[in-house]
């Protein structure tokens, strides 16, 4: 008896672990299909995305970056390094922009003045900041 508990638990979790890999090979990073288009045209998602960027963005990026991404915040001395200008990013920089909000502006070979903000926001909430970061360049 003892033994086909066992092997039916072991069965249960195989099977789960098995349908967890399946489900992870049809997904992207984002947990979206891998076939799902980047920005649903007409869904308003585009909209929600850009208007929470900016609420995360004033919290978290406005005292340096500024209001404009110039990096001229109100909280920032001119010193030896200065925020980015984050006006002259294209989306070719998307993913530099994402690894330096994740792990801060160390993490990607630059000073240690912008900080990780890993443990604080996803990864889905940094690609907000990176649509509103969009949309300064406008």
């Amino acid at each position: 008896m003892k033994r086909s508990i066992y092997n039916i638990l072991f069965s249960v979790l195989l099977i789960s672990g098995m349908a967890i890999a399946v489900s992870s090979a049809n997904s992207t990073a984002s947990g979206l299909p891998a076939n799902a288009p980047e920005k649903p045209a007409g869904t308003g998602i585009e909209k929600f995305s850009v208007r929470e960027g900016k609420r995360i963005y004033n919290h978290l990026c406005l005292a340096c970056h500024g209001a404009t991404g110039r990096g001229s915040g109100p909280n920032w001395v001119t010193g030896e390094v200065n925020p980015a200008d984050l006006t002259k990013y294209k989306e070719s920089d998307h993913e530099h922009i994402f690894q330096t909000v994740k792990n801060g502006s160390i993490g990607v070979g630059k000073s240690n003045l912008c900080p990780s903000w890993k443990n604080n926001i996803s990864d889905e909430e940094i690609g907000y900041i990176i649509s509103f970061i969009d949309t300064l360049k406008k």
